[in-house]
């Protein structure tokens, strides 16, 4: 949100009856819907006992001393927001929607982590990157078919790869790997279809495993 995108806002500021809290981040102020705001446990925590003036046009409550978050991120989360007010579907870079994402995650913004994991769906062709995100953002439907896609695939898991799944994941997913040669006995090494996470059956081959595998749960 640039200064000029900055709605102006302050508690006596409606969108018809809704009234706004308003708040700052990196000097630029915005505002937010009370009646949306108090769905999180975050903010309903924050504002259960507000400084005096705080949240107004001309105090507003500044983020960068209560929440770990940029400007970039609540640009992305206050589209989102504002169309799931009144807007039509935003049109976001998947960083854009991984940004919200994170933010829905932290403020506890159900219907909007909701939103954001489905606009993520087919997003992040990079398993590894998947696996992160998923881990940060508690979203767990994604670990497994991402772990399947990465032991389909020709190449081996190298050792990065390994450092950034830990030693226990990392060797769960190797042996998983021998095994379904192993037992399959010829090629099941496969190419993942370009722009979605619905696995090809070489991928599913390695599901089962993956499901029962302690290290992976």
């Amino acid at each position: 949100m640039s200064r000029s995108q900055a709605p102006a806002t302050s508690n006596a500021y409606r969108f018809g009856f809704d009234p706004e809290i308003a708040f700052k981040i990196e000097g630029i102020s915005f505002g937010l819907p009370l009646s949306q705001i108090k769905v999180s446990s975050f903010f309903r925590e924050l504002l259960k006992a507000p400084v005096h003036g705080e949240g107004t046009q001309r105090n507003p409550i500044d983020l960068d001393k209560v929440s770990r978050v940029t400007l970039s991120q609540v640009q992305s989360f206050h589209r989102i927001l504002n169309c799931r007010r009144f807007e039509p579907e935003p049109v976001l870079s998947e960083e854009q929607w991984t940004d919200a994402l994170r933010l829905a995650t932290l403020w506890d913004f159900d219907h909007i982590r909701a939103y954001a994991i489905k606009n993520l769906k087919n997003s992040f062709l990079d398993p590894l990157q998947r696996i992160q995100l998923a881990e940060e953002c508690n979203v767990k439907e994604w670990l497994h078919p991402a772990y399947a896609r990465l032991c389909a695939r020709r190449a081996p898991l190298t050792a990065k790869e390994g450092q950034i799944l830990g030693f226990e994941r990392f060797a769960a997913l190797c042996r998983i790997r021998e095994e379904v040669l192993r037992e399959r006995k010829f090629n099941v090494w496969v190419d993942s279809v370009e722009g979605s996470w619905e696995l090809t059956g070489g991928e599913l081959a390695f599901l089962p495993r993956i499901n029962r595998a302690e290290d992976l749960k």
